[in-house]
């Protein structure tokens, strides 16, 4: 098996289990009628730190798992994903990758341009859906959410790629 399916793997394993988390939450914030979106944690360990191919499989198998859970159109939520991974990986190399700091607000920044993209094409898509109006509070819960786990969830991503025997950094140019 290549480095870059062990990657992916890795990748896929850990979004897998932050999908999981994140379906739990959104179970407990169902009262209030709010949604977690957490796509910059989906994104930005991928972009940040796999190869680009290991990295865009993974976010795009995961925004198909999503789609397949979602009343959307189908291929939207990878689409959204895949588009902000490739602008995060574009200019990863101008970023210092190894400060938390950094990985935290490019976790921020990729969840807010992937929320609002998402947005835009849902709106774009149909006539207003109930809940629009809920859209500041579930950015406010999401964007403390992403700041509050993202170092968890690099920390997952990385000891996972370790796991599988392909730790980040060793990918050819």
């Amino acid at each position: 098996m290549s480095h870059a399916s062990r990657q992916t793997l890795a990748l896929l394993l850990g979004n897998a289990l932050l999908v999981f988390l994140a379906a739990q939450a959104d179970h407990a914030l169902a009262g209030w009628q709010l949604r977690l979106w957490l796509g910059g944690l989906l994104l930005a360990p991928a972009a940040l730190l796999a190869s680009h191919r290991a990295g865009a499989v993974a976010v795009f198998v995961t925004g198909l798992a999503l789609d397949a859970r979602a009343p959307v159109p189908f291929g939207t939520h990878a689409l959204v994903l895949l588009a902000a991974h490739a602008a995060l990986f574009a200019v990863r190399d101008r970023l210092a990758r190894d400060t938390p700091a950094l990985r935290v607000a490019a976790a921020l920044m990729a969840n807010l341009v992937a929320l609002a993209a998402f947005g835009l094409i849902m709106a774009a898509a149909g006539p207003a859906r109930p809940g629009a109006g809920r859209l500041l509070p579930e950015l406010l819960i999401s964007q403390a959410a992403v700041a509050l786990c993202a170092t968890w969830c690099f920390a997952l991503q990385e000891r996972l790629c370790a796991l599988f025997g392909a730790r980040p950094g060793l990918e050819l140019p």
